[in-house]
């Protein structure tokens, strides 16, 4: 049974589909993720009107896709309220009240965040940049955070070993609220070697925050949806530190999509070129994206070039109209940060975001 083939019950369900709940229900049918899920809940409601559907309302919402051939296995009841939530974890829907409004206007929000401790308010920051940094990505943080602290800025970062704990841990020691977004579940924060971090970061009035259940562990295709989040819920986002490849870049990439302003880093230059920072060179040339390394046989940039302008957009895994708006930026970041001076100029981006 497919949902454009579902029996049609008398009675109306009433499972409110706009819910937690209701949209729980959803993302447990095969082939519906979070943006079906909301679409669904927007155009019928509740779970009886969605079984009654005809096969041209939800063509006229999800469009005439191979899901249709695939189908959707819809029982004519909903599967029943989800098992209780671990203490101290909330389930907070799309529709909610206290739903981020900045996620519900990037392209791919959302249907559920599940939270221990609060959520971001007023303006924050993404920092996010390599695991292994220098001192340079270190003093960036440090300098941001700092910069935070004295504003009343939030910091937001994803608890990865590095760049993202060290953002953590500086806005800590400058009295900055820090929320981190993780890519497993909050009952399980990853890496191991942060949780002494996360109970700090909920101590200190701060969050953890996934869309992925309790329980959950982390996965590679959990990390990258999750940085969609980290420039999602921020006002702007600022790469520290990064190399080619990074998975840094995802957090990029989503973060020129979603309209949001890109800052980086822009080492100074030195006799020995730092891999740790090579997208930090690129996306803060002047001349648009580039890659500074390429002469170097033995630099990932080298490796990944290849001579064509397509290739050069891969370090962002950008495609289409995006690489196109990419390769127009010069630079392609909107705030380079060569000094320390540099640093209170995000507050004109980000009040004006």
């Amino acid at each position: 049974m497919t949902l454009f083939e579902v029996e049609r019950p008398e009675n109306d369900g009433t499972l409110n589909l706009k819910t937690a709940a209701g949209l729980q229900e959803l993302l447990n049918l095969r082939g519906v993720g979070p943006k079906k899920a909301v679409d669904l809940a927007s155009a019928f409601g509740t779970w009886g009107r969605l079984v009654h559907a005809t096969e041209a309302e939800l063509v006229a919402v999800l469009g005439n896709s191979k899901d249709k051939e695939n189908g959707w296995n819809v029982p004519t009841e909903p599967g029943g309220t989800p098992g209780d939530l671990p203490h101290g974890v909330r389930l907070i829907g799309f529709f909610d009240d206290d739903f981020p409004d900045r996620l519900r206007t990037i392209p791919s929000p959302p249907a559920l965040l599940w939270v221990r401790g609060t959520l971001p308010q007023g303006l924050t920051l993404a920092v996010v940049g390599t695991r292994n940094p220098t001192r340079y990505g270190r003093v960036v943080v440090d300098e941001v955070c700092k910069w935070a602290g004295e504003t009343g800025v939030g910091i937001v970062s994803g608890l990865a070993l590095g760049i993202d704990a060290a953002a953590h841990e500086k806005a800590l020691e400058w009295g900055c609220k820090t929320w981190a977004i993780l890519g497993s579940g909050v009952d399980v924060p990853s890496p191991p070697a942060n949780v002494g971090l996360a109970e700090r970061i909920l101590e200190a009035g701060g969050g953890l925050i996934a869309e992925v259940k309790c329980g959950t562990a982390p996965e590679p295709r959990h990390l990258v949806a999750r940085d969609r989040l980290q420039s999602g819920i921020a006002n702007a986002t600022v790469i520290a530190q990064a190399g080619v490849p990074s998975g840094t870049l995802h957090t990029a990439r989503f973060t020129l999509e979603q309209g949001r302003p890109l800052i980086v880093g822009r080492p100074r230059p030195s006799n020995e070129f730092e891999v740790q920072s090579e997208a930090n060179y690129a996306l803060t040339d002047p001349k648009g994206l580039s890659l500074p390394n390429e002469t170097n046989e033995g630099s990932e940039v080298a490796k990944s070039k290849k001579g064509s302008k397509e290739k050069e957009t891969n370090i962002l895994g950008a495609k289409g109209a995006l690489a196109a708006k990419i390769l127009a930026r010069k630079p392609v970041a909107d705030l380079v940060l060569k000094d320390r001076s540099d640093i209170p100029k995000i507050w004109d981006l980000i009040n004006n975001g």
